[in-house]
């Protein structure tokens, strides 16, 4: 399987940063980023497994 590719750009310091944690945490930067990602699409779909069958209802007038 071949890998894809994304371009970001983003302010220095957040570079710094996001650098630094990697660096931390024994990933380089694409590994890190692609880690990040998966934890947040997880996070989104267990709040959306919580909250997606709750629908509101707008009271009607």
């Amino acid at each position: 399987m071949t890998n894809k590719r994304f371009s970001i750009s983003m302010d220095p310091q957040v570079h710094t940063a996001i650098k630094e944690h990697a660096d931390a945490t024994g990933l380089d930067i694409s590994g890190y980023m692609v880690a990040a990602a998966v934890a947040q699409m997880a996070a989104d779909a267990a709040a959306e497994a919580v909250f997606a069958p709750w629908t509101p209802t707008t009271p009607k007038h």
